[in-house]
């Protein structure tokens, strides 16, 4: 940087570019030590790609799921009017526990 320059001058990178910027050597390089640079950012930024895709389609399908669930009209009430007989013996049940033993504590 020149004495003159200040930070607000200079150029910024992002995301790939900047992978790009460390990954490729200078232009004059041999092509067979830019090639594997190349492929391993174009394999980091395709993978990303399918990352935000998947993600996003997970997001969009949560969403309408929840609205479907949202809209729908709600059960009738479940009847509680002899709530305690549910958990009754019918009369003509046989309750002979004799044969049952209580459990080792």
């Amino acid at each position: 940087m020149a004495a003159g320059d200040s930070d607000e001058n200079r150029p910024t990178m992002s995301g790939l570019c900047f992978l790009l910027a460390f990954a490729v050597p200078k232009q004059d390089a041999d092509p067979a030590k830019v090639a594997p640079a190349l492929a391993l950012v174009l394999l980091i930024g395709f993978v990303l790609a399918m990352l935000f895709l998947l993600s996003t389609y997970v997001l969009v399908r949560s969403m309408r799921r929840h609205r479907a669930a949202a809209s729908r009209r709600r059960r009738a009430p479940t009847p509680v009017d002899d709530v305690w007989a549910m958990g009754k013996l019918p009369d003509d049940a046989d309750t002979d526990d004799g044969d049952l033993k209580e459990p080792d504590r």
